[in-house]
């Protein structure tokens, strides 16, 4: 198999899920290139848990409450908050909710989320 990084719009059913890099391969490198992985060799796949995820710089804190939903940009593949659901383009990522659990560094804001 392998994966892309995304760079254009995508529909919510071409997201794989949630890559917890073990030995990292950047599709970038070389020359953006297809990076092709073998079971086990690059990542892992969340399938069921937590993680603290870095949301979109436009995500709301007052969102993030206990079994809210989580939301995903389809044109960058980043996550975010209900304020800005947008049919099409940004929508809601099923079996994913926020645990309520931020906080800010910086100017970014991180949140820890459950897929289940």
């Amino acid at each position: 198999g392998y994966y892309e990084a995304i760079t254009e719009t995508v529909t919510l059913a071409e997201l794989a899920g949630f890559v917890l890099a073990t030995n990292v391969k950047l599709a970038q490198w070389p020359e953006n290139e297809k990076v092709y992985t073998y079971p086990g060799e690059a990542f892992n796949l969340l399938i069921n848990g937590f993680i603290a995820v870095e949301l979109d710089s436009e995500a709301v804190e007052s969102d993030i409450d206990p079994k809210a939903a989580v939301y995903v940009i389809l044109a960058t593949g980043k996550l975010t908050t209900a304020t800005n659901a947008s049919a099409g383009t940004v929508v809601e990522l099923p079996n994913v909710i926020f645990t309520g659990t931020y906080e800010k560094q910086g100017s970014k804001l991180i949140a820890e989320i459950l897929v289940k």
